[in-house]
């Protein structure tokens, strides 16, 4: 038996549980409490991940790289998403107390890529003692 970290980590956009980290897998609850909170646009080089709306309703926005186009849509309650590696999005809550839950190939702090600034961010580094700017925005998510 292993024990893994795992536990509650507070976001600009609400917080997120994780309950199960490993070698093979990451699984997390995303809590959005209020209306309007979003993540910022993150693009992986690696991860993969998949998202079921447990309740509320959120915006999703992604960029094709290849074309270059950026979509929109709604994601309800019930629905799930998959984002593949090399797919950068976001999300917005639409509802209070919106939450997902997500399920992916493992977290890597050097596989997140920001391409949205975020103060949470730039909170943490500087905490670190970092310089967030060096960082290129990299963090978790």
């Amino acid at each position: 038996m292993e024990f893994s970290k795992t536990g509650k980590i507070d976001k600009a956009w609400g917080y997120e549980v994780i309950w199960a980290s490993n070698g093979f897998y990451c699984g997390k609850i995303l809590v959005f409490e209020k209306v309007g909170a979003r993540t910022t646009l993150v693009i992986h080089k690696n991860k993969k991940k998949s998202w079921f709306v447990q309740a509320g309703r959120f915006k999703i926005e992604f960029t094709d790289i290849k074309s270059g186009n950026t979509q929109t849509a709604v994601l309800e309650e019930g629905k799930t998403v998959d984002i593949m590696e090399m797919s950068p999005h976001s999300i917005e809550a639409l509802s209070s107390n919106s939450m997902i839950f997500e399920v992916g190939t493992p977290d890597d702090i050097n596989d997140n890529f920001r391409l949205t600034p975020d103060d949470a961010v730039q909170t943490q580094m500087s905490e670190l003692g970092s310089d967030p700017q060096s960082s290129h925005h990299r963090d978790k998510e």
